[in-house]
């Protein structure tokens, strides 16, 4: 962890060693205040001092590398960087230095303060909010979104004033303070002019070289493991490097719940790869305990209760002295067809090609001829005709469990298409460009794949969220997507002959939906509806408290339309309301954490 306060004038008073407590080094330099503690590193030589929260790869790994390259071209630098990273530099003589955070914001760095003023920052949310001189106060424009819910945009946080770096982002800073600016974002290059089998070699190359790279100190390294393709081809990779002592798979099966179990795929890809595997039969509850638990040591609530499913995997991990974890995290983005196509090839005129990408996308099974004419005229409409018009539709993203000044907040700070900027790219990747970019920032997917290990000490190794891969994605044509059926057709390719076709074919997508319905009518409900049925409920600021009575104490059941939209706004105005509470008390968490009536993440081997 690091924390620190760039000072302009007489100092802040603020401490951050103080701040992030323990043992805590720290460092005055001019203007700067710096401390950190581990697992951060840093080297201190000439005047120039380097701190890294993370990791790096690639050419530039070491931190004497760093400071080589900041010697020779200063915050440009940061062009060269690779990993998981928050990276302080500073250089007393000259009293500048800059803050980078890593290209998917797998590793993030919060910040306070004006351009003119102080700035306080941390990569630890708690240590940040330690330093500042009064509480911030709840910002709508972040909490409205989450609950409403919709994936967020821009670098905000539910603490007005505090805000991430941002991804593939950093802060210039100096003595007359500070700037932000981006050094890496997706550029269009157009596409690779190669045939389906030399792209599939060289996908396949990209995959090897991303996982090598996260593997190559030899630490034991471990694969969170589903049944679905993108895990799937991260282990057959995995395993086909050398050496691969150590490498091993954990899964969570779902035997009560037929739509969510892949114990079968998970099985036939272990045996297949001679992989050592574990798996756990989960029970549906204790995701609650652990979204407390995450607020009370980073500040940041869970999306989603889906850190419980990958919980047992990481417990076990950790106990069997793994040290680098692996996943497919990250594979919709990379590996995923953009629908935007359809727009690029109405504005060429292009209908087949139009056409061809709706028959892609529309469901064929237990569908009715009239119910599929339907679906695809929606699709056609969504992601050909409008977009390629330029045209977004501004829809009603209210919804009634939103009160009425939070419906017109969320008018205000949501954009229905922002990765429309650059209207001279083809839409199918600007739409791609920005889930590889921006969205997996708002999203908060890159906080949580690193968050998961964070309390066993484990690192993430993310390896579908590499700057090289993704560069390499951009650039494939569309058309070798679109012209199978099968979506992640190449991904799949990449490990034909080693992952068994009823896993690297299957096309059927596990439905873990029922299983997060059970979970919140379950066990964890009584703390739920406690929190929420409370007439002081913070939340209620934001949420029709007519719209929480009405629903939060129903138990729907899979027969009820709402079920699943039920399950996530009732999941996003708990976590909210306890963040809202964390605001106001920051002993809340381990108050709740200590009762005894909250339940416990259970699970059982297989």
């Amino acid at each position: 962890m690091i924390a620190g306060v760039l000072e302009r004038g007489p100092g802040t008073g603020r401490d951050p060693a103080a701040a992030l407590g323990g043992d805590a080094q720290a460092r005055r330099a001019g203007a700067l205040h710096v401390a950190w503690r581990d697992p951060a590193s840093a080297r201190e030589a000439d005047g120039l001092l380097v701190v890294l929260d993370g990791f790096l790869l690639g050419e530039v790994a070491e931190l004497d590398q760093v400071a080589a390259g900041w010697r020779r071209s200063g915050a440009a630098m940061a062009e060269s960087l690779r990993g998981a990273f928050t990276l302080l530099a500073w250089d007393e003589a000259a009293q500048e230095g800059m803050i980078a955070c890593d290209q998917f914001s797998l590793r993030v760095c919060l910040i306070h303060g004006s351009s003119d003023g102080p700035l306080s920052f941390s990569t630890h949310l708690p240590a940040l909010r330690a330093m500042l001189p009064r509480d911030p106060e709840p910002e709508p424009g972040v909490i409205v979104p989450w609950i409403a819910p919709h994936y967020l945009q821009g670098h905000g946080t539910m603490l007005r004033g505090v805000e991430r770096v941002g991804a593939a982002r950093l802060l210039e800073l100096d003595v007359a303070g500070w700037r932000r600016r981006r050094y890496w974002q997706p550029a269009w290059r157009g596409t690779i002019d190669a045939s389906e089998d030399e792209l599939v070699d060289r996908l396949r190359s990209e995959l090897r070289r991303a996982i090598s790279e996260r593997l190559s100190d030899g630490a034991p390294a471990g694969t969170i493991l589903s049944g679905g393709v993108d895990s799937s081809v991260v282990l057959a990779t995995a395993a086909g490097l050398e050496p691969r002592a150590g490498l091993r798979a954990y899964s969570t099966v779902f035997p009560d719940w037929p739509a969510a179990d892949e114990s079968r795929r998970i099985a036939a890809t272990t045996d297949a790869l001679g992989v050592p595997s574990a798996r756990f039969a989960l029970r549906p509850q204790g995701a609650l305990r652990l979204a407390l638990e995450q607020l009370r040591n980073s500040g940041t609530v869970p999306g989603g209760p889906g850190g419980l499913v990958e919980r047992p995997g990481v417990s076990e991990a950790a106990s069997e002295g793994v040290e680098v974890l692996l996943d497919g995290q990250g594979g919709d983005e990379v590996f995923g067809r953009s629908p935007y196509v359809m727009a690029d090839s109405l504005r060429r005129a292009d209908l087949a090609g139009a056409a061809r990408a709706v028959r892609a996308m529309v469901p064929h099974r237990g569908r009715r001829r009239r119910q599929k004419l339907g679906d695809a005229a929606r699709l056609l409409l969504e992601f050909g005709v409008r977009p390629a018009l330029a045209r977004p539709q501004r829809r009603d993203v209210a919804a009634d469990w939103l009160t009425s000044s939070s419906a017109g907040v969320l008018d205000e700070v949501h954009d229905p298409w922002p990765w429309l900027g650059d209207r001279s790219v083809p839409r199918w990747w600007a739409y791609h460009a920005y889930l590889l970019s921006d969205h997996v920032e708002g999203s908060g997917l890159g906080e949580h794949i690193w968050e998961r290990g964070v309390p066993f000490g484990l690192r993430s190794g993310a390896p579908l969220f590499d700057v090289d891969l993704v560069e390499f994605v951009l650039r494939i044509p569309p058309r070798v997507s679109w012209r199978h059926r099968m979506d992640r057709y190449l991904a799949r390719a990449t490990v034909a002959g080693r992952l068994p076709d009823v896993v690297r074919l299957n096309r059927v997508k596990a439905n873990i939906g029922p299983f997060y319905l059970d979970l919140l009518t379950g066990p964890d409900s009584a703390i739920i509806r406690e929190l929420l049925l409370d007439p002081r409920a913070r939340v209620r600021e934001f949420a029709d408290a007519a719209w929480i009575e009405r629903n939060v104490p129903r138990s729907p059941s899979r027969t009820d339309s709402d079920w699943l939209t039920w399950t996530t706004v009732v999941w996003r105005l708990a976590t909210a309301e306890c963040c809202l509470r964390w605001l106001e008390d920051r002993d809340f968490p381990d108050q709740l954490l200590a009762r005894t009536d909250l339940p416990e993440p259970s699970w059982a081997p297989v």
